[in-house]
């Protein structure tokens, strides 16, 4: 029986061949579509889910692998580590993985070396108080419809929501080949459905996340105690270092829109990383100075005082 979520052409008749378990059929077709774009990232993973589940493990790591460096080379480096990780998961007995794709992540950074301020700063926000938000969060954590919302936060240009590298995510800006490769290992990925609450505001926190795929959204408690949209996080943003720095509690809400991928750094990991590679922490602390200088930011400090 077809699935429902595989209606369409081709993709519908790859899903009955899969939920028949016919996987040499379903790698077929895949695969002829892949020669007509062999660059197509969704294909490319289809691919290699689909040759797991036939038992060709070897095959899938090696798609997964050169997938991770192409989007590396092109850019998208936390799309890159989430793939990688994913490898991993399938074949952890392969080596030198990490180091290679933080150079190719370093060299993409060092090429653009554009500071973050001038990129993923976000612009001036429009206080519209009183347009419903479609997600918000109640004291308890439920997420439910708001009655406010702070202000809509324009998402960036394709051209810098897409780089996962230099262009999307100041993770790794600044830091050497060997220090990427560190945070890299230290990194784990994870899986977020619509509507899942990833950290509350005032909960410790022990961890900094950062968005691979999907749209996630902040919320903060203003003086009343209701929960208000102040920010929406796409690939390449990253939260939670606040609390992973300092100690002290979650500043907001963050829940998922959409299906979402993230990557998670704890602090133990961190900590673990800072004894050989000390500078890392200088960075997440530099990003996170400029961050708190922000337009968004500053709302947020004046709403809670309010």
């Amino acid at each position: 029986m077809a699935m429902d979520w595989f209606k369409g052409s081709k993709a519908s008749s790859v899903g009955e061949l899969i939920v028949r378990k016919d996987y040499p059929k379903a790698i077929e077709m895949i695969t002829a579509e892949l020669k007509e774009n062999s660059r197509n990232e969704r294909l490319r993973v289809q691919l290699a889910h689909v040759q797991a589940l036939a038992g060709k493990t070897g095959e899938a790591a090696d798609v997964l692998d050169r997938l991770a460096d192409d989007l590396a080379r092109d850019g998208f480096a936390t799309k890159a580590v989430a793939v990688l990780k994913k490898m991993q998961k399938l074949d952890p007995s392969r080596s030198g993985i990490d180091e290679r794709l933080a150079a190719l992540i370093g060299s993409q950074a060092a090429a653009a070396a554009v500071p973050w301020v001038d990129q993923g700063a976000p612009p001036e926000i429009a206080l519209d108080l009183g347009e419903p938000s479609p997600i918000g969060v109640t004291d308890g954590g439920e997420v439910v419809p708001p009655s406010e919302r702070l202000g809509h936060v324009p998402s960036r240009p394709a051209t810098q929501a897409k780089g996962g590298g230099a262009l999307g995510t100041p993770l790794f800006r600044g830091m050497s080949p060997g220090e990427i490769a560190a945070v890299i290992r230290g990194i784990r990925l994870l899986s977020f459905g619509p509507g899942s609450i990833v950290v509350s505001e005032g909960e410790p926190g022990d961890s900094l996340f950062v968005v691979t795929t999907g749209l996630c959204r902040a919320f903060v408690r203003n003086a009343t105690g209701r929960s208000m949209e102040v920010r929406q996080l796409s690939e390449g943003d990253f939260f939670g270092e606040i609390s992973i720095l300092t100690g002290q509690p979650r500043s907001a809400t963050i829940t998922t829109a959409t299906p979402c991928e993230l990557l998670e750094l704890s602090r133990e990991s961190l900590d673990s990383i800072i004894k050989t590679h000390p500078r890392v922490k200088e960075v997440l602390g530099e990003f996170h100075v400029r961050r708190a200088d922000s337009t968004v930011e500053a709302a947020i400090r004046g709403m809670k005082r309010g």
